[in-house]
């Protein structure tokens, strides 16, 4: 993604890393795969459609467009699953670990 990315887009990518690797019983080898990410407009019903995952969390971002940017960078970097696609109005962003 050659955009420059805004610094909430950033701030939340930087975030997300923080909580992956704080929740991972190793930071420094990540299993991503063990991990989904996802874009939800509700991110508490989300949650309860996935099981209700212990390591779950969500970020608002400042739009949709913005979500999705964030969803891309780590769909690009890492090999974490993608769990739901954006829609037209889903901001929040969404990472859990079953």
């Amino acid at each position: 993604m050659n955009n420059k990315l805004n610094n909430t887009i950033e701030k939340i990518i930087e975030e997300i890393e923080n909580f992956i690797s704080n929740s991972s019983e190793n930071a420094s080898s990540i299993n991503w795969a063990n991990w989904q990410i996802g874009l939800t407009v509700y991110p508490n019903q989300e949650k309860r459609e996935q099981g209700k995952p212990k390591i779950w969390k969500s970020w608002k971002a400042n739009s949709s467009s913005d979500a999705l940017k964030i969803q891309e960078q780590f769909l690009n970097k890492f090999p974490i699953k993608l769990n739901r696609k954006n829609g037209t109005y889903d901001y929040f962003v969404y990472v859990f670990k079953k």
